[in-house]
């Protein structure tokens, strides 16, 4: 359930903060994953569709160098975008 991944959450930052220096200098990236239409607008079980539930995937990024806080954006982003970020602040 999603309680138990709040609980992991939670432990795992506590854990980086009993090293404040390692805290610090860590990056957090959370995502989800849309899943699959289950018989939704009467459609077969596909990703591909666009409609809202597809488009629209919930992601969380802090980090140390990052100087906007508590931003929402709107921006169309995709998988393939995260490792080039990451290896940018590198």
């Amino acid at each position: 359930s999603l309680l138990s991944v709040d609980d992991i959450v939670y432990e795992l930052v506590h854990l980086l903060m009993t090293d404040i220096d390692v805290y610090q200098n860590t990056y957090f990236l959370m995502t989800s994953d849309h899943g699959y239409h289950l018989g939704q607008y009467d459609i077969p079980c596909s990703k591909q569709q666009p409609y809202e539930e597809t488009i629209r995937v919930p992601m969380y990024f802090s980090g140390p160098s990052l100087t906007q806080r508590n931003v929402t954006r709107d921006d169309l982003v995709g998988n393939i975008d995260i490792l080039p970020t990451f290896l940018s602040l590198a």
